[in-house]
């Protein structure tokens, strides 16, 4: 039966030593050999805490390497991933956890600090509380380093198309926010149709920003599956934006309508940057036709 992450493993095979993933803001590289290591590291790590198939763990973290393998590793174990945005506060991250039935949070320092540890003692079934960074927070924290001690040898779980394998919940414009029922054969599915559209192959070098709590970090996504390389953008700096599609050589962009706006605004020679550009992912509101022709 499928599971979305499978897609790891025929990677690792044929490409063990290429690049999968590149974080610039911490200097590091990860191959496709580094991200299935720790994927089933973590995996492992979850199931030494009790989640089983089918559990809601709950990712409350920055965009950054950590959260990506916290999708994979949760996906390939059978659980069920609860995205939420570091810019909820403590009322929308509750309800979020509460209806999701999440028993297990993977969050940061901060995160911790500034929510959860506000909510813990008011939620009984929030039974594992993972931290990712250098620091031990102590007595009812468990610390991401520890579960990458365990086995690098995970199986996929077996999963059918239609097995629940993320909530994403909703902005909550018209009432308290929903969670959104993704499978893995959502997943499957929507990874081809980007690929196709894009026209992606292991050639390619995606530079994305998007938060990732958000469902446009399925184009990375979609760039590993097909072989590529993901560059994980903390958050969006025009400058760092630049600099990096030109050293790593992008060859596709993800941006918003602002940001096209303001590189068609922008002085002679920005141009040179994109040299390697092949496709630009825009999302986040409409973009007036002029901007788009101006840009190309």
């Amino acid at each position: 039966m499928p599971n979305f992450t499978t897609f790891l493993d025929v990677n690792t095979h044929y490409f063990p030593v290429k690049a999968a993933l590149i974080f610039p803001a911490r200097g590091e590289h990860y191959t496709y050999r580094d991200l299935l290591d720790r994927v089933n590291r973590l995996g492992n790590g979850l199931k030494r805490l009790g989640v089983r198939k089918g559990d809601r763990v709950c990712i409350y973290l920055p965009s950054c390497p950590e959260t990506l393998i916290s999708y994979f590793a949760i996906w390939r174990m059978g659980g069920v991933c609860v995205p939420a945005n570091i810019v909820l506060k403590k009322d929308e991250i509750t309800h979020i956890i509460r209806n999701s039935e999440a028993g297990t949070v993977i969050t940061n320092e901060a995160g911790y600090r500034d929510v959860i540890l506000q909510l813990k003692s008011e939620m009984s079934a929030l039974r594992n509380i993972i931290i990712v960074g250098d620091k031990d927070l102590g007595e009812g924290t468990v610390s991401w380093r520890s579960l990458l001690e365990s086995s690098p040898e995970l199986r996929a779980e077996n999963c059918g198309f239609d097995d629940l394998c993320q909530l994403q919940y909703t902005a909550g414009t018209t009432g308290l926010p929903k969670g959104a029922m993704l499978t893995h054969g959502n997943w499957m599915a929507a990874v081809e149709a980007e690929g196709w559209v894009l026209g992606l192959n292991e050639s390619d070098v995606y530079l994305g920003f998007y938060p990732m709590a958000h469902v446009g970090v399925s184009w990375g996504i979609s760039t590993l599956k097909a072989g590529g390389t993901f560059i994980i953008m903390e958050r969006f700096d025009l400058e760092k934006y630049l600099k990096q599609a030109a050293q790593y050589r992008a060859t596709v962009l993800s941006s918003m309508p602002p940001v096209l706006h303001t590189l068609v605004n922008s002085p002679p020679g920005v141009e040179d940057y994109l040299k390697t550009v092949k496709v630009v992912v825009c999302g986040g509101g409409p973009l007036p036709q002029k901007v788009w022709e101006d840009f190309e």
